[in-house]
């Protein structure tokens, strides 16, 4: 076991997590409800029952290759909690359930007795910069940078977050790789009979597609999609240059979402021309596997 422990009992996209609660007020989740034992029932605790934990627990989403997590704001967290020499556990969906999750419904959450005052909270930025507020010694990765550095920085990440995460949840959940990959990898293990599993990931799927074409994406046809990819690709791809982390010599907090966030077209078994052009982009891949050797030296191949 690492320094960080990893709770790999198996458990994305953060809005698929909102989308699996939004869619246990139908039938299928009624059946599943079925399934709980009661057992599960007892114990299950609410988010004001759960005193704060001295060591930070991470709830993500599942592990998927040798990466942490599937989910690209989930890996951000936990590689930030990495490069800061953070020692935390972390809990897959499969283990927490969303049971005691913050009001957003997304994932990653946190839950630690020295920030948010003892609260769970989401939303990977929101946790980064309270963390940075709460204990700028440990957690501030960007003081070395000057002020147009923070501003280049900030563009790119806001960039990879609300823009470039939606070309692979394009591939992921609009094109026909759902039913060849994204099924298969996400839901094997669900148990519910086969209607109501059905019935479920259909909810799911019809959710996460109108959040792409709500974003614009999957308003284009895939040629004008994979266009419009290659561009954003390429500014990264750019930016990066020969530099050893994304903003120079040293490491900074945005190393953590260019890392999450490029690590989403290196992952599983998804063929598209959109994950092609990234893992041809050669410099980006050896920055995610030199990210990987030094801050997941347990993962790393």
């Amino acid at each position: 076991q690492s320094s960080s422990s990893i709770l790999l009992t198996m458990g994305d996209e953060r809005s698929t997590l909102t989308t699996i609660l939004a869619a246990a007020t139908g039938t299928a989740a009624v059946a599943a409800a079925l399934l709980i034992s009661k057992k599960k029932k007892r114990d299950a605790k609410s988010s004001s029952q759960i005193p704060p934990p001295s060591k930070p627990i991470v709830y993500g989403f599942m592990p998927l290759d040798s990466y942490a997590d599937s989910s690209p704001a989930g890996l951000k967290l936990l590689t930030f909690l990495k490069m800061c020499n953070v020692d935390f556990d972390v809990r897959y969906f499969k283990d927490h359930e969303m049971k005691n999750s913050t009001r957003t419904k997304k994932m990653p959450y946190i839950h630690w007795d020295r920030i948010n005052d003892g609260e769970i909270m989401g939303d990977s930025t929101l946790i980064v910069n309270e963390l940075v507020r709460t204990d700028p010694g440990t957690f501030d990765l960007d003081d070395h940078l000057t002020p147009e550095q923070v501003a280049i920085g900030t563009a790119f990440k806001t960039m990879l977050e609300e823009s470039m995460y939606f070309y692979g949840t394009y591939v992921r959940w609009v094109t026909s790789q759902f039913d060849e990959v994204t099924a298969p990898t996400y839901f094997a293990d669900i148990p519910l009979p086969p209607p109501f599993k059905g019935m479920l990931i259909k909810q799911i799927r019809g959710k996460m597609i109108r959040d792409v074409k709500g974003h614009g994406v999957a308003l284009l046809d895939d040629a004008e999609v994979v266009a419009k990819f290659r561009m954003e690709l390429g500014a990264v791809s750019d930016y990066l240059g020969n530099k050893k982390y994304f903003m120079g010599d040293k490491v900074s907090s945005f190393d953590a979402t260019v890392f999450g966030f490029v690590a989403l077209f290196a992952q599983g078994e998804w063929e598209h021309e959109i994950i092609v052009a990234a893992r041809n982009c050669k410099n980006l891949m050896a920055y995610v596997e030199r990210m990987k050797k030094e801050f997941w030296p347990e993962a790393a191949v």
